[in-house]
């Protein structure tokens, strides 16, 4: 056979098309004239052709050239796995996540069919591929928890296979709006109202603020950045109703509305004083008060008396216990006022001297507060206490805040000076032979609206000094300052301030809840309701109310309750 001139080439070239066949066949490609012509063939091109083949060729050659192209076998290489595609951006969803990536820059000869993607954890994650298969983004993986952080990562598929994976993975945490406030509860108070409720979730971005409505839901206002119940609202008019809705709010946005909740800001403090109680006196807790500030304070002692030189030492300050207690309504407490101490006895001739007496406790329900104790004379019989002051105790009846020592009566013609009571904040001071001990500090409290020092000690009386004692102020629990005695005279001490129970809480009214209707039952001319009852927010209900038009008038069921 011989072998084929270039002038046959040129013919063939620019002629009807003929089929070359090469040794290894893969796949047919398509070759125009400008390809095929001088040295442009690819490299794989194996250019042969039988003899007989050409010569058929060259029979059908045309001399207008006008032919289509010359279909020719080639030998191409096999397709490969493609390069990862590059991730390019993530954006977190409710639940989800949105990625949008660059396909590989190699596809590795075959078409990118799908991608299967990654949800990187501690156990390292599987790839799944997607379903139905997809090849061009935006790519979304639903189904992730809102509040944990994803990190994902891409192969691409061909017909060959995966890629690799992408160097790097991209992170997002998934969030969605807030759930709903549940379970809505208020408190009204003067011009304002707590709102309490259940926030099951934050969506997976925490809350940042709560907005609240005053209108059924036409208009939402800010709370000022609370994030947590209870929820507080200011500004509100006493008397006026509202109802009041809530939204939850993150960075994602705002939640759903809550139910309504019905409340009128109505407040009316007051101040319940007890100066005096006789036996057996008690006070109830009135409708609309959950929450009370108490002041309980004891007795003051009575302070001792002198003669002959002689001086006493200053009652004791009675205990005072200051604070605040939640109560309910209906709620009773015993009310005890104790007395102030009695004043001690000094008599001269015949000789006869007495202490003060110790006061009384004072109480509200299980808040006791004990009285000062009494100051002594200034020869008493108990060893080593002339003239010393009273003490003031604690809970457990022990000197807390002690009198001062005094000299009471030395044996001298100078005597000695008697000692402070001691007083809730301090000790009473030692007596010194020009003046008497000063009683101990007491408290200052407000609760009445004024400041009253409450609980003082007495002061203790110079020795060789005709003075005589004085008592203490009524309902303050100080103790009495003691008398004392030139030579030839006597004097005695004083009766301490009596106790006092101040009580002062503000009345909170509000509408009630409304009630839940279970069934109606048809009776002749008549209808049974079973309702779970109101909640009476403190206050009786007085009677229920019910509508025949759809909620447009309703009537009095007679003060049915």
């Amino acid at each position: 056979m011989a072998p084929i001139t270039e002038l046959q080439k040129k013919k063939l070239l620019g002629n009807r098309s003929s089929q070359l066949r090469t040794s290894t066949i893969v796949r047919t490609q398509t070759l125009d004239k400008s390809v095929l012509n001088g040295d442009h063939l690819p490299d794989n091109y194996n250019y042969a052709a039988e003899h007989n083949s050409v010569k058929s060729a060259l029979r059908r050659c045309r001399s207008s050239g006008n032919v289509p192209p010359l279909n020719v076998r080639m030998k191409l290489p096999p397709p490969k796995l493609p390069q990862p595609p590059t991730l390019l951006s993530i954006e977190p969803g409710d639940h989800q996540v949105t990625i949008t990536l660059a396909p590989p820059e190699d596809d590795g000869g075959a078409p990118i069919t799908n991608y299967a993607y990654i949800i990187e954890n501690a156990s390292g994650g599987t790839y799944e591929l997607f379903d139905p298969p997809q090849t061009s983004g935006p790519f979304v993986i639903t189904g992730l928890m809102n509040g944990y952080p994803a990190y994902i990562n891409f192969k691409a598929l061909n017909m060959v296979g995966l890629s690799e994976t992408h160097s790097n993975s991209l992170v997002a945490t998934p969030a969605g709006v807030p759930s709903t406030p549940i379970n809505l509860s208020a408190v009204p108070g003067d011009g304002s109202v707590e709102i309490s409720f259940t926030q099951e979730t934050d969506g997976g971005s925490e809350i940042i603020d709560y907005l609240y409505s005053l209108d059924y839901e036409s208009d939402f206002f800010s709370s000022g950045g609370q994030t947590s119940s209870p929820v507080s609202i200011t500004g509100l008019t006493n008397g006026e109703t509202y109802n009041i809705f809530l939204k939850a709010v993150n960075a994602v946005g705002e939640s759903g509305s809550s139910e309504v909740v019905t409340v009128v800001p109505q407040t009316t403090e007051q101040i319940v004083t007890f100066l005096a109680t006789p036996e057996g006196s008690s006070w109830t807790v009135p409708a609309g008060v959950n929450f009370l500030e108490y002041l309980v304070v004891g007795g003051g002692g009575g302070s001792g008396g002198g003669f002959d030189t002689g001086s006493g030492g200053g009652g004791g300050g009675g205990m005072v216990l200051n604070g605040e207690m939640e109560v309910m309504p209906g709620e009773t407490f015993t009310v005890i006022v104790g007395d102030g101490g009695s004043a001690g006895i000094s008599i001269r001739s015949p000789v006869s001297e007495t202490p003060g007496g110790s006061g009384g406790n004072s109480q509200f329900g299980s808040i006791i507060a004990f009285g000062g104790e009494g100051g002594y004379p200034s020869r008493s019989t108990a060893s080593g206490t002339n003239g010393v002051g009273g003490a003031a105790v604690d809970f457990e009846v022990v000197s807390a805040s002690k009198g001062g020592s005094g000299g009471g009566n030395a044996g001298t013609i100078s005597g000695g000076s008697g000692g402070g009571g001691g007083g809730n904040s301090s000790a009473g001071a030692n007596g010194v032979g020009g003046s008497g001990g000063a009683g101990g500090a007491g408290l200052a409290n407000s609760i009445s609206g004024t400041s009253v020092v409450y609980g003082r000690g007495g002061n203790g009386a110079r020795g060789n000094a005709n003075s005589s004692g004085t008592p203490g102020a009524a309902n303050t629990g100080n103790g009495a300052n003691a008398g004392g005695a030139s030579s030839g005279s006597d004097n005695n001490g004083a009766a301490g301030g009596s106790g006092i129970v101040i009580i002062r809480f503000t009345i909170v009214l509000s509408v009630p809840s409304a009630p839940t209707i279970l069934s109606v039952s048809p009776q002749n001319e008549s209808a049974l309701v079973s309702f779970t009852p109101a909640n009476d927010n403190g206050s009786t209900i007085t009677d229920y109310l019910y509508s025949l038009d759809n909620g447009a008038t309703f009537t009095s069921s007679g003060g049915q309750t």
